[in-house]
């Protein structure tokens, strides 16, 4: 029998998004949250209470990665300061799954995905919207083979989240 191993993952910025997305990372037996970083400490704390108590807290990010093994990281912070931590995980080795939208304007976006594929280290953008209920529901029908096998669609959606 194959032991159950979990890809090891921190959290990179813990406001008003992380409170949505490191519970979506819950649900899945793969994956287990082992540190969170945010400038306030107090609210990566605060996180790590509500979701995973075992986590680490830190406020220095360069710690976080000089203290931990991790499989990937989740960037969930401001525009602005995705860049840096994009850069910091590479620094490390570690694959990267940022928040959209990627960064402020475009060169400082392809100085991210050069980096990243200089460095041979994975990159991913993530979109939020694919866990809310609408979104779920639609690839639960799409997935049951209820309509077929759809070959395009299109899709609005509308949302005065949460």
């Amino acid at each position: 029998m194959k032991e159950n191993i979990k890809l090891r993952f921190a959290i990179i910025g813990c406001g008003f998004w992380a409170k949505y997305q490191l519970p979506a990372w819950l649900e899945l037996d793969t994956v287990a949250p082992v540190a969170l970083y945010n400038r306030t400490i107090s609210n990566a704390q605060e996180l790590a209470r509500q979701f995973c108590p075992a986590a680490n807290c830190y406020d220095d990010a360069e710690k976080l990665f000089a203290n931990e093994q991790l499989d990937f990281v989740d960037i969930i912070t401001n525009v602005d300061t995705h860049e840096p931590f994009t850069l910091l995980s590479v620094k490390y080795g570690v694959p990267v799954v940022c928040q959209k939208p990627m960064a402020p304007c475009l060169l400082l976006a392809k100085k991210m995905l050069t980096t990243c594929i200089d460095a041979a280290t994975p990159f991913f953008i993530h979109e939020n919207f694919r866990w809310q209920a609408p979104i779920r529901r639609l690839k639960q029908l799409l997935d049951s083979g209820v309509i077929g096998q759809p070959f395009k669609a299109r899709v609005s959606f509308c949302s005065a989240f949460p």
